[in-house]
């Protein structure tokens, strides 16, 4: 019999796998987070016949959340000072999920990149780009593929020894991106977002996946997996997606984070990661995989030496292109901080995979 048994992420462990522990200890200490992941239900667990409320408790959910409203309040404490997230990430988590009562205390200086990626909070909107399913249903986006490797390549170049980590919220996407990062980021550093919890990283790069008209993100409206999601970074978040489909899908997840980004940190399009390559020497990926086919260049010349040069805009700000690769066309503008950003022109786009699966309803 022990004095003390102390369980760690608590929120993970369903009432069965508790139970069997319970009578080795007088006393217990439970740790966990009601705002990250439950336990995931084993494939087996799925054919658990119910028969009565408990037994769905015990299949389906945490016993640390399940016994949280049934200990005295005496019993409950909250533990507010974080050491993991630099403060504006931190603040993010804080005020989106924890009613802003987060205290910051994090020791880690900032990462040494160049423009956009000097600061804690980026978020790279790749406005529509296709999403496609493979075989087994789920949902991979290359063309975030692309920018998860432009983005990768440009912290390896100016930080070598940092620790880097990039997570999906589909199996898909993590299998693609396994096979594009090789050299770049460790395959154990590559992993879904459910995977990953527990865990962290200096710089975390978190693909969105979803880019829809429909604004149909499935499991990624869940705040518990997005909790997740964005607290693993400890000095640099880089959300790579389609704001559009994701803030349509749920608004009042996905709006307030994209607004503390804009306002905490930066959005900037993907003519800003295209810039960052250019200026640490490296070649962009999202260069290559918008490039055109050789008829699309020869008719883009020949519109080219016809079109009339525009003139400034009406409140007087000329918009600059930026030196890029001929091919691709990307315009510089100013994002809603007052900080620089440059949007994407909308012929940077991924082609539609060689043989996409076709759309199926949501998970």
């Amino acid at each position: 019999m022990f004095d003390w048994l102390i369980l760690d992420e608590a929120n993970k462990v369903r009432a069965n796998e508790v139970l069997a522990l319970m009578p080795l200890a007088k006393r217990w200490v439970m740790i966990g987070d009601l705002k990250q992941l439950p336990p995931v239900m084993e494939e087996a667990a799925s054919t658990f016949k119910i028969e009565q409320p408990l037994d769905e408790v015990v299949r389906d959910d945490s016993f640390y959340g399940w016994i949280w409203d049934k200990v005295p309040a005496a019993s409950r404490i909250m533990l507010p000072r974080q050491y993991r997230m630099r403060e504006p990430i931190g603040r993010v988590v804080s005020d989106l999920f924890y009613e802003g009562k987060l205290i910051h205390e994090a020791p880690h200086p900032r990462m040494p990149l160049p423009w956009p990626f000097d600061r804690e909070l980026v978020w790279v909107d790749t406005g529509a780009q296709d999403e496609y399913r493979d075989a087994q249903r789920s949902v991979a986006n290359e063309f975030e593929v692309a920018l998860c490797k432009d983005i990768t390549s440009i912290i390896r170049r100016r930080v070598r020894k940092a620790k880097l980590a990039v997570i999906a919220m589909y199996n898909s996407q993590v299998n693609r991106l396994q096979g594009s990062l090789k050299g770049i980021v460790p395959p154990d550093d590559i992993e879904s977002v459910d995977a990953f919890e527990g865990r962290e990283s200096d710089a975390v790069i978190l693909s969105l996946v979803r880019s829809n008209d429909r604004a149909a993100i499935g499991f990624l409206n869940d705040p518990n997996r997005v909790n997740v999601a964005i607290s693993r970074a400890k000095k640099l978040l880089v959300i790579v997606g389609d704001s559009k489909t994701v803030i349509g899908g749920a608004p009042e997840l996905f709006g307030p984070l994209f607004e503390h980004v804009r306002e905490d940190g930066l959005v900037a399009g993907v003519g800003a990661v295209v810039t960052a390559c250019q200026r640490v020497g490296i070649r962009s990926q999202v260069q290559r995989l918008s490039r055109p086919h050789r008829g699309e260049r020869r008719a883009r010349r020949r519109r080219r030496g016809q079109r009339v040069p525009v003139d400034a805009t009406s409140n007087g700000e000329g918009i600059a292109p930026v030196a890029t690769e001929p091919e691709t066309q990307v315009e510089a503008t100013l994002s809603t901080n007052g900080a620089e950003a440059v949007a994407p022109h909308e012929d940077v786009r991924a082609p539609e995979p060689a043989a996409p699966e076709s759309r199926a309803q949501d998970e």
